[in-house]
């Protein structure tokens, strides 16, 4: 007997932040969409950007970003070229990925 299989869920980036005026609104608007996605469909990577433009990615990075503490998070990059897809941390100068991704 053959058993069905979950389907994956598809992984999605989430950046907010940066280095705009707008950077406050940014977190609150991320916290609304990350809020309002099924975590049974889908599996969520949030990427803060900080007033500075530096990437970092990990378990609760919004609020993190929000009280201006990022130490202990990774830096994160994601890549243009094609046969690098994903996220990946920036850790002692190499790229580790983290995930691929489907949609950022």
């Amino acid at each position: 007997m053959k058993t069905a299989t979950a389907p994956s869920r598809l992984k999605i980036a989430v950046l907010f932040g940066g280095r705009s005026g707008e950077h406050e609104v940014s977190l609150m608007s991320a916290r609304s969409v990350i809020a309002a996605l099924d975590p049974a469909k889908y599996e969520i990577f949030p990427i803060g950007i900080t007033h500075a433009g530096n990437w970092f990615v990990g378990e609760n990075v919004l609020d993190a970003l929000e009280q201006n503490k990022t130490d202990g998070f990774d830096h994160t990059v994601i890549f243009p070229e094609p046969d690098r897809k994903g996220l990946y941390a920036i850790r002692n100068t190499q790229h580790v990925k983290i995930t691929d991704l489907d949609v950022v």
